[in-house]
């Protein structure tokens, strides 16, 4: 898994379909915990529908109600065991220790982020997350839990800036 010329480095295989799924639920699991708790009835939240449908429908029938589900995302879905343990997956530890070598591991941070097309103002723009040299963010992964291409890379929806 090389890195391009533009900075970015794509790596396959990583994750199984089964692991997808798992990190799927996690944030299922978080919409139905927090959809629970507001007044608004369940059912509001689409919870019938499946991952890659549910917060885009909700969006097109209830915008706040929306943006509050994937704030809740953004908030805690990262305290999910299937989510924290990205930390200690053996793959992906694997190819980013080839990336950042000589450098070790020293840490990591884990945050959640959507991208609903019918919610631009949650997604998160085209940045680095290392900003110049001094940074001790070296490196950062993207993970698409949906299908997604090149072309959407830029806003936000893949593996991508090293």
């Amino acid at each position: 898994m090389p890195i391009s010329s533009c900075g970015y480095a794509v790596g396959t295989g990583i994750f199984t379909p089964a692991e997808i799924h798992q990190l799927q639920t996690g944030i299922t699991e978080t919409i139905n915990r927090i959809a629970r708790g507001f007044l608004t009835p369940y059912a509001t939240s689409c919870p019938e529908l499946p991952f890659a449908e549910r917060l885009e429908r909700v969006a097109q029938h209830d915008r706040a109600y929306a943006v509050a589900l994937v704030h809740a995302v953004f908030a805690d879905a990262h305290h999910d065991p299937r989510i924290a343990g990205l930390a200690e997956h053996p793959r992906l530890l694997d190819s980013v220790t080839r990336l950042v070598a000589p450098r070790q591991i020293t840490g990591q941070v884990i945050r959640v982020r959507v991208k609903i097309p019918s919610l631009p103002q949650t997604r998160s723009p085209w940045h680095k997350d290392a900003t110049d040299q001094r940074s001790p963010v070296v490196l950062a992964c993207w993970i698409p839990l949906g299908r997604c291409h090149p072309r959407q890379w830029d806003t936000g929806s893949a593996a991508r800036r090293v």
